[in-house]
């Protein structure tokens, strides 16, 4: 209760601020703030000092869209150091911009910039507000953000939330994290009076990057590495009641946008693995999208309700399966002409189907050296002539995690059939993916990528969340992509179904 009072006040020093930004975006003008799709924006630059061939040869950029899905895309530098693409950002906000140790947020809004990178002075402590210099619109904006981050990753907190520790009530690791923010809310106050800083994107920005950033926390640690299946919605809102649901002034920061994303994919976990819901479920003919909807309907609004119903439409056939009465909800709600028009999008793609590409063609034509090209085409060279099971996860991710206890039976159902599983592990050490693989004992092939890795893979399976599934066939062909696994017993019994009528094994 104490770190709940302690938010409320400094979010209270923080209302004068926080009032010229909130009203900016009131009304009508909310939507506005969503880019279009042919509305990408040119980055170039140089790394500075750069030497062709060293251990890192990638510029990355991560966008967001407005489900709060964060896509890479990577650059590979020439040999000057140079390079040149374009992005889209759903947005007017913040992106993520990474070189070798270097990972910084940056807020865009225009055309064109330039950010160049002094791979000298990017020294790995966390300081880059000297060696990353942002030009064109908002270079201001961007500098003080780099400045205010080089400072809070050197400052040492009393306090910090251990999310890896999953023994701990989500409610002791929910005070935890209020208490962390608690303190780095403080720490930005004191930035800003000691700076004397007047910049309200800035600040408006940092103060909802913090917040959000906690908000996520506490949603997604219930479900991080392991299943909470009794916590019920009212538990859950209850987490995060300190946390501003509806926010117009968050509509620039990925924070806000992932942290709905999040609130919206908890719902609909609760309402499925809870068996408090299960009445609730029979009621709607066992159609999840009705109850979760009827749940958001209580807790938002406005543009904020329509970004967690576009959240929750999913893109898969399950949606095309649940009937136009569904559609018609989602539909009817959301109103934002960029929002509508992505989930007509969502629709479209939904009844017309996956569309298949060749795996090895797709590596050989990306931009990236030779040599991580052949290093990558290979893990599927090698097995062509065998359909294959491709899963991308990671040893951090809970509902990868939560699929492995069920690997060991979907694998054996496929016995003496022409058909290779394959595990690719994101973010994970070489020694945890061989933990797991020997914990469940799977009968497959574990491979752990690299930095470098994973953003290829990212850009040629076009994937950007955990787990993802993939089928090849026997001529190397991608047939289907689904973000369903083996979470449970019916799962393990329609996937099976699936990838032996789409593989016709």
């Amino acid at each position: 209760m104490n770190a709940l009072k302690s938010l409320k006040f400094l979010l209270f020093c923080f209302l004068p601020l926080l009032s010229v930004a909130q009203a900016k975006y009131s009304g009508e003008f909310a939507g506005s703030v969503f880019n279009k799709p042919q509305d990408s924006v040119e980055i170039s630059g140089k790394v500075l000092g750069y030497q062709p061939g060293q251990s890192d040869n990638f510029i990355r950029i991560s966008t967001y869209g407005i489900n709060g899905e964060k896509k890479v895309k990577s650059c590979q530098l020439n040999n000057d150091g140079t390079y040149r693409f374009s992005i889209f950002q759903s947005f007017s906000g913040d992106i993520e911009f990474a070189f070798a140790d270097a990972i910084v947020n940056l807020y865009l809004n225009g055309k064109k910039v330039i950010i160049n990178l002094n791979n000298e002075k990017a020294t790995g402590e966390g300081d880059y507000k000297n060696a990353i210099i942002v030009e064109g619109k908002l270079s201001a904006v961007n500098y003080q953000i780099l400045a205010f981050q080089s400072a809070f990753r050197t400052h040492k907190f009393a306090r910090k939330a251990d999310l890896s520790d999953k023994d701990q009530p989500d409610s002791l690791y929910a005070a935890r994290r209020l208490e962390q923010l608690k303190d780095e809310s403080a720490f930005l106050k004191n930035y800003i009076q000691q700076g004397r800083i007047q910049d309200t994107t800035f600040i408006n920005w940092e103060i909802n990057n913090l917040i959000y950033h906690a908000g996520k926390d506490i949603l997604l640690y219930p479900f991080f590495g392991k299943l909470n299946k009794s916590i019920s919605k009212d538990q859950l809102l209850k987490l995060i009641a300190s946390i501003p649901i509806i926010k117009a002034s968050a509509l620039c920061n990925s924070a806000y946008y992932d942290f709905l994303q999040m609130l919206a994919s908890d719902h609909e976990i609760v309402y499925s693995q809870n068996p408090q819901y299960a009445s609730d479920l029979k009621e709607s003919g066992y159609n999840l999208f009705p109850v979760v909807l009827n749940a958001i309907d209580n807790i938002s609004s406005g543009v904020c309700r329509e970004l967690l119903y576009y959240d929750i439409y999913p893109d898969n056939s399950i949606a095309a399966r649940s009937g136009n009465l569904v559609w018609e909800r989602f539909n009817s709600v959301v109103e934002q002409k960029v929002l509508n028009d992505l989930l007509t999008d969502k629709k479209l793609q939904n009844e017309t189907g996956f569309k298949k590409y060749a795996i090895i063609d797709r590596i050989n034509h990306s931009a990236v050296h030779d040599t991580l090209k052949h290093r990558l085409a290979d893990s599927f060279v090698k097995l062509k002539g065998s359909n294959i099971y491709v899963d991308f996860w990671g040893e951090w991710c809970g509902p990868c995690m939560q699929e492995f206890p069920n690997y060991r039976q979907f694998i054996s159902s496929f016995s003496g059939k022409p058909i290779k599983f394959v595990f690719f592990s994101a973010f994970t050490s070489t020694e945890k993916m061989l933990a797991v693989k020997s914990k469940f004992g799977i009968d497959a092939t574990f491979v752990n990528l690299s930095k470098d890795e994973i953003s290829v893979m990212n850009d040629v399976f076009e994937f950007h969340s955990y787990p993802s599934h993939f089928l090849i066939n026997k001529e190397g062909i991608v047939v289907n992509n689904y973000s369903y696994g083996l979470a449970n017993e019916s799962a393990v019994e329609n996937t099976t179904k699936l990838v032996a009528n789409l593989l016709k094994l």
